[in-house]
């Protein structure tokens, strides 16, 4: 018996759809085998098709197929009352798709510390398809220095903050998709920005944080509050830089509180055990100069290993009926204390809904 032949007629790119074609006859003889044909990619059943005429056709799923220069696809004839088994196997490559990448800056505009905002946004070119993964690289060509990188989303999508540096003037930037398994890599066009010089008016910088000391691995948000140094006249624009024993953590924007004041906020979680001497540094403006706060010590502690308990009180009690208010209490309290007498119990928070 002649075995199996699996016939794929082009170099394909992921994740596209393949039709297989497996031709079943006889080694010596006459006769038509009937039956089924399995297909299989190494251990995987990709798919099973009835014999018609001797042929078995099968398409696989958009994802089925891998990279590879040497995908092994096998078709085994299940055999029937008159023929025996036998299988058949075809080396197909698969490439990999290609991508497309565009990038965006914003703003445009800005002074040499201020943090701007680089999306790339990483398409699929058909037949290709699917949401590529893996990094991009954000490039200040005009510098030849790399701004950052960020990982590609589930939408397609790699966000990066930082700020441009100097010189003064036009810098040209791309974004760089490094590519993945399944997905070529690719080059964005250049994106202009425009660096330029900071004023000259005063402001100041008074850094909070939300919890200090705080334990390792619980977020605590740092908040930057700029001020106008001069009349309130004015408010400070532009982002602030928080910074931990002089390593960077990241960016936050200034959002307006009122005439003459703004704040910005960054949360983070993976200051190690310790103090970390934090700061913020504002970016300044066309208005502004730069400005800086003074020194928060964060001290960061192991995590908690105290158990405690939580006592939560419904009023009025069940039943209820429906629409009707209800009044939630809960109260967290240390091991063994009893309610309402340990100073270890914290005030009850009260929800009503």
């Amino acid at each position: 018996m002649r075995t199996p032949t699996a016939v794929i007629r082009e170099r394909i790119r992921p994740p596209r759809s393949v039709t297989l074609r497996a031709t079943v006859a006889p080694t010596v003889g006459s006769g038509v085998p009937t039956g089924t044909v399995t297909f299989r990619l190494g251990s995987t059943i990709l798919g099973t098709a009835t014999l018609s005429g001797g042929v078995a056709t099968f398409t696989t799923a958009p994802f089925d197929l891998p990279v590879g220069n040497s995908v092994a696809i096998t078709a085994i004839y299940n055999g029937d009352s008159l023929f025996a088994q036998s299988s058949g196997t075809f080396l197909q490559t698969v490439n990999p798709a290609s991508t497309q990448t565009v990038l965006s800056v914003r703003p445009g505009r800005a002074v040499a510390l201020q943090a701007v905002r680089l999306e790339a946004e990483v398409g699929v070119v058909a037949p290709g398809a699917g949401t590529p993964t893996g990094v991009v690289v954000f490039r200040d060509v005009t510098r030849n220095r790399v701004l950052g990188s960020a990982v590609v989303d589930g939408s397609g999508r790699a966000v990066l903050w930082s700020h441009v540096g100097g010189p003064l003037g036009v810098h040209r930037v791309r974004a760089e998709y490094m590519g993945d398994g399944s997905y070529g890599g690719s080059v964005s066009g250049l994106v202009g920005v425009e660096v330029v010089a900071n004023g000259d008016r005063l402001s100041q910088v008074v850094l909070r944080s939300s919890m200090n000391p705080s334990n390792v691995g619980v977020p605590v948000t740092f908040v930057a509050v700029v001020r106008d140094g001069v009349d309130g006249a004015l408010t400070p624009t532009g982002t602030v830089a928080f910074y931990a024993d002089g390593s960077l953590l990241g960016y936050g924007v200034l959002r307006r509180v009122r005439d003459g004041v703004s704040r910005a906020e960054l949360t983070v979680s993976g200051l190690g055990v310790g103090v970390h001497d934090v700061v913020a540094r504002y970016s300044g403006s066309v208005v502004y100069a730069r400005s800086v706060s003074g020194v928060l010590q964060q001290e960061v502690r192991p995590p908690a290993t105290r158990g405690s308990s939580v006592v939560l009180q419904v009023s009025p009690g069940s039943p209820t009926v429906y629409g009707e208010p209800l009044a939630l209490t809960a109260e967290a309290m240390a091991p063994g204390s009893s309610r309402g007498r340990s100073p270890e119990t914290r005030s009850p928070l009260r929800l009503t809904t």
